[in-house]
């Protein structure tokens, strides 16, 4: 009797104390946005063994005392195997921040910063973009399938122990993470052997009639479906009984998947938005760079320029029938990448600091076309290294003419790009003052490149524009 008293007392004395009964949970109070600057996560890529395979949209809001900077995205599923290589790319507003990624693999909801078991990796250099860096790590191989979360922060860290605080506040509350507004997101590393089928990168933008790659282990079978509906129970649902597919894409698509193994067991869905450039394989077009803040300037367009056999590619000013500045389009060593050849033959490869031109086929550098999230210019591209997770082509220490090609952040503003298809009717014209359209009917439509149609046409700004008359389309470009 006097021992059930005890206990009664004591759980009584618990409650009343306010005490938690109930296991250790994780820390999350991080409180809310406390810093001016307006630095905000946006969203998380995640790619497996070089392939996008997942998003988590974030969207944090800025709102000072009000906006949270902890995100629960537990319910979000990111499925690997034992080994995988996993890169994850912080999208990320705002600059001099570090990035780090943990992993509770024991489960004991508390994340190890001593050594590297569960701190899975960090950018924490004192200067630089540092949150621009991807972090990769590798699955352990012996770890046990199952659930482990995974906790991703923007924050300052510690220079003397290159550790953030993923499991409280720190001692001094003024250099909080909310003080320096950064950002906590956790998501669930979902450790499975039936996993979601794989797809070409969706960052690709694929050449309209080209094909993307859905593959899935050995032996399962896959179901997918081009209009965005259940591939586990639409009527449109294909089912592939060998594990790749080769879906060719004429426009902007939603793939989903699924994985079906032989016990009929169901993966979970695989989705992927798909846009296409309306392109054609082995036809040549110009690299043509839009000069940032070089509205008014005659040389507003820069296009990649070949010097010859092995040397650095550079930026010159855009000059239709330049025969230098010809790039062939060509299907690279994977679907969704593509190689550039010039009139010479010559292929851009990467030389390890420079984009170079080589004679030799096995120099070629794969690339695949990204939109580019800067909108300056309206909708545009970047080229990106197949290797590369958040580099793009760039004309290197400024957007002129006489640069080395180089590469820098994916979005800087020197990054967007046309590809600009060469020849007479379907090429590109450069015009002066006034546009010297002419139709048989008189009927001129002209657009910009984002889709608006365009009035005043003897009165266009100087830009890139596509025009439709006599029954084709082609593009035009004004110069002031």
């Amino acid at each position: 009797m006097k021992k059930f008293y005890k206990m009664m007392m004591a759980s009584f004395i618990m409650l009343a104390t306010g005490m938690n009964v109930h296991a250790q949970d994780y820390f999350t109070d991080y409180g809310t946005y406390g810093n001016e600057y307006g630095r905000a996560l946006s969203s998380l890529t995640f790619l497996k063994n070089g392939v996008t395979f997942a998003e988590v949209a974030v969207n944090q809001e800025t709102e000072v005392g009000v906006s949270p900077i902890y995100f629960d995205k537990t319910s979000e599923l990111i499925g690997v195997k034992p080994g995988d290589q996993i890169t994850v790319l912080f999208n990320w507003s705002g600059s001099w921040m570090h990035n780090i990624v943990y992993v509770d693999w024991n489960g004991d909801k508390t994340f190890s910063t001593d050594g590297d078991s569960e701190r899975m990796g960090y950018n924490g250099a004192v200067e630089g973009s540092e949150v621009n860096k991807p972090i990769t790590f590798t699955v352990p191989a012996e770890q046990a399938l199952g659930k482990y979360r995974m906790r991703l922060m923007v924050d300052w860290l510690d220079e003397a122990t290159q550790q953030s605080i993923p499991n409280s506040q720190p001692a001094d509350p003024s250099n909080g993470i909310n003080k320096n507004g950064g950002s906590v997101v956790d998501v669930t590393l979902n450790l499975t052997s039936l996993i979601a089928p794989e797809m070409t990168d969706a960052r690709c933008v694929i050449v309209k009639g080209d094909a993307i790659r859905i593959d899935t282990e050995k032996g399962n079978t896959l179901k997918y479906t081009l209009d965005g509906s259940d591939p586990a129970t639409s009527s449109t649902s294909i089912a592939v009984a060998s594990n790749v597919a080769a879906v060719k894409l004429e426009g902007p698509t939603t793939v989903k998947a699924v994985a079906v193994d032989a016990s009929n067991a169901m993966s979970a869905e695989f989705t992927a938005v798909y846009q296409t450039i309306d392109a054609a394989l082995g036809s040549d077009y110009y690299i043509a760079f839009s000069r940032f803040g070089q509205a008014a300037a005659t040389d507003q367009f820069i296009a990649v320029t070949e010097r010859g056999e092995g040397e650095v590619l550079h930026s010159e000013v855009l000059v239709p029938g330049t025969t230098t500045q010809y790039w062939k389009l060509r299907k690279g060593s994977k679907p969704g990448l593509y190689t550039l050849t010039s009139k010479e033959n010559r292929t851009i490869f990467y030389n390890g600091d420079r984009f170079a031109a080589s004679s030799t086929a096995t120099d070629a550098t794969d690339l695949r076309i990204i939109v580019s999230p800067n909108s300056e210019f309206g909708r545009s591209y970047e080229l990106q290294r197949a290797e590369s997770a958040n580099m793009a082509m760039n004309p290197f220490n400024g957007s002129n003419p006489g640069m080395e090609i180089g590469e820098w952040y994916v979005g800087d503003a020197g990054n967007p790009l046309a590809l600009m298809p060469v020849g007479t009717g379907t090429g590109v014209d450069a015009v002066g003052e006034e546009t010297g359209i002419q139709a048989d009917n008189g009927n001129v439509e002209v657009y910009s490149m984002d889709g608006r149609l365009m009035s005043g046409k003897n009165r266009l700004s100087s830009g890139i524009y596509m025009v439709k008359a006599n029954g084709k389309t082609k593009k035009v470009i004004v110069k002031k």
